[in-house]
């Protein structure tokens, strides 16, 4: 079989990042060359790196929340971005291009379309953002991470949001914890970290009695360290800080309960690892897209959502004692969270660009 070049667009979080990282690794593994196109001195370019991917660069960035010089001067970068990607496809010469989200996906799918490159795309959450929306008309295959998907009038394949093979293993490797040994308590607020949290959890665990505080794993987010590590000391609340954490799928293997943004790949990895949750969904997000992603967990009550203006009124320090205080329910609503997971989706996304490489 010929070996093709597939460029694959993803950047900004890793939400974007880590599913297209698994997808590359596993047509990698079936003789297919990658190149990924990102910005330079995002998580990106350091998890391509690492990977051992060639990566290229592009000056596109991102335009909502930025002000209005940015949004006026959108368009030369959209076509200073376009210029780059055109080198890049004349120097690799890809038989196809993969958008698994990000601004990059933008001019990255109409150079593709331009050049006549086939081009897939992968939409994670339950509502397509506006990249995704504007490009589907060009595009080979649209996939999907949830059974729904907004903004999308068209026909679209399910294929689930892809995760790394070693969260896929963590739901058949938990052990129920023993009643006596504390609750394991992951606080993760994404790739970038979620402020709300590294102020809130610390207080709300204050007020716990100290003999009932479950063990936690804290995730800050790059720059939030040393104030979020110091909070928990300055409360007397023991808890095992770090800036990021790189073996999520240890962290998931250890927690019985995640405190977690709705970001549609931390959705996918908590159903996977088959943990329960409390999901608070990022109120700013466009189009409320976590609520609706939250909402695929807490329908089949694998979740608990609390609203962030709730935080502070307490809601979290009450949903908190009720779940760790009846590890049964925690129980049910991993296997619940285990029974949505979709393990299979990075094959079907690799499979679907195997296809059109070869088509």
């Amino acid at each position: 079989m010929q070996n093709r070049t597939l460029m694959i667009m993803a950047g900004g979080t890793g939400g974007h990042v880590y599913p297209a990282l698994a997808v590359a690794r596993l047509l990698m593994e079936k003789g297919v060359s990658i190149v990924w196109v990102g910005n330079a001195g995002k998580i990106e370019q350091r998890v391509a790196e690492q990977a051992g991917i060639p990566f290229e660069t592009i000056s596109v960035r991102g335009v909502r929340g930025n002000g209005v010089l940015r949004w006026l001067g959108m368009p030369f970068s959209v076509l200073r971005s376009m210029w780059e990607i055109s080198r890049i496809v004349s120097r690799y010469q890809p038989s196809a291009a993969l958008g698994m989200g990000g601004f990059v996906t933008g001019p990255g799918g109409l150079v593709a379309w331009m050049r006549r490159i086939p081009l897939l795309l992968h939409e994670a959450n339950t509502i397509a953002g506006m990249t995704n929306r504007w490009l589907y008309r060009f595009c080979a295959r649209f996939m999907t991470g949830f059974d729904r998907c907004e903004g999308i009038d068209g026909e679209f394949e399910v294929t689930g949001n892809p995760v790394r093979d070693e969260i896929c293993q963590v739901a058949q490797q938990r052990s129920r914890r023993a009643d006596a040994e504390p609750l394991h308590l992951f606080v993760f607020g994404g790739s970038l970290g979620a402020q709300v949290f590294n102020e809130m959890v610390p207080q709300t665990l204050a007020e716990m009695p100290e003999a009932e505080r479950p063990a936690v794993l804290h995730q800050t987010g790059r720059g939030k360290y040393d104030e979020t590590r110091r909070r928990y000391e300055a409360l007397g609340v023991r808890a095992d800080v770090r800036e990021f954490i790189d073996d999520m799928a240890a962290a998931y293997r250890q927690a019985d309960l995640v405190i977690s943004r709705a970001g549609a790949m931390s959705v996918a990895e908590i159903a996977c690892a088959g943990v329960a949750s409390l999901l608070v969904p990022y109120p700013y997000a466009v189009s409320d897209h976590q609520r609706h992603n939250a909402e695929f967990l807490v329908s089949r009550d694998a979740a608990v959502l609390v609203n962030q203006d709730a935080l502070q009124g307490g809601a979290l320090l009450n949903v908190l004692k009720k779940l760790m205080h009846n590890r049964a329910r925690l129980a049910r609503m991993g296997q619940a969270a285990a029974a949505l997971a979709k393990p299979e989706a990075t094959h079907a996304v690799a499979d679907r660009c195997l296809e059109v490489l070869h088509a």
